[in-house]
C-alpha cells in the first residue's frame, strides 16, 4: 500500500481497483495459466529482459512500447492480452518452474487448504493447535510476523465467559476479593467457576 500512497501523493490521480495488478509495475499480477492461475513480479528492467527470454517471447523486451516499465504502464492495456495468451499455454506449475529457475519472482496462487496443509506453514507454525475447555483441540491462525527476541503468537485459547472477570476486576481496578464477590453476589458481574 505504501507504493500505492506514494503513487498517489506525486501524482494526484486517486488509485481505481486493478484487481491483482499493481499500478507502479507491469507485469506484476496474477495471470490464468492452462489449469490455475500463478502470480509474477517483473520489478526491473533487469528482470525484465530474463522474463521475456523466459517466456520464450525476446521481441516483447525491446519493443518500443515495452522497453522501459513507465513504457509497459502506459502501453499495460496492450501488453497485458499478449501475456495472458502466453501463460495459457502451460501449467502454472511449468510456468513456476521455469520463472524460479531464471530469478523471475513467482509463485502458484493457492486456496486455503493448499495453505494450511503447505509443509512450510507447518514450520512457521501458522496453524498451531491449542487445547480449550470445551471446544477441545483445535486449530488457530498464528503469527504471521516472526521476530526472535519476542515472538509473540497464541499460546492460550479463548476464555471461557467470566473466566477471567477476577482477576481483571482486581488488577484493572485494584478492587478486594470482597468488592468483587458482592459484584458478582448483585449480578453486576458474572464469573465462571
Amino acid at each position: 500500500m505504501s507504493s500505492n500512497y506514494m503513487s498517489y501523493l506525486g501524482s494526484g490521480i486517486v488509485p481505481r481497483p486493478m484487481g491483482t495488478s499493481f499500478p507502479t509495475v507491469v507485469p506484476y499480477r496474477v495471470y490464468q495459466a492452462s489449469d490455475r492461475e500463478v502470480a509474477i513480479a517483473v520489478g526491473s528492467e533487469r528482470l525484465w529482459s530474463i522474463f521475456c527470454a523466459t517466456i520464450e517471447r525476446p521481441d516483447l523486451e525491446k519493443h518500443p512500447d515495452y522497453r522501459t516499465n513507465a513504457l509497459r504502464i502506459v502501453n499495460r492495456q496492450n501488453l497485458e492480452p499478449v501475456l495472458e495468451q502466453v501463460f495459457s499455454t502451460r501449467t502454472a506449475g511449468e510456468w513456476v518452474e521455469r520463472l524460479q529457475a531464471a530469478g523471475v519472482p513467482s509463485s502458484l496462487v493457492r486456496n486455503f487448504e493448499e495453505v494450511a496443509q503447505h509443509p512450510q506453514s507447518e514450520v512457521r507454525k501458522m496453524f498451531p493447535v491449542l487445547d480449550h475447555l470445551t471446544a477441545g483441540s483445535h486449530k488457530v491462525t498464528g503469527t504471521p510476523v516472526k521476530l526472535s527476541e519476542t515472538p509473540g503468537g497464541p499460546n492460550l485459547p479463548a476464555p471461557l465467559l467470566g473466566q477471567h472477570t477476577r482477576s481483571v476486576l482486581k488488577e484493572a481496578f485494584d478492587l478486594s476479593d470482597a468488592h468483587v464477590d458482592d459484584l458478582i453476589a448483585r449480578g453486576i458481574v458474572f464469573e465462571s467457576r
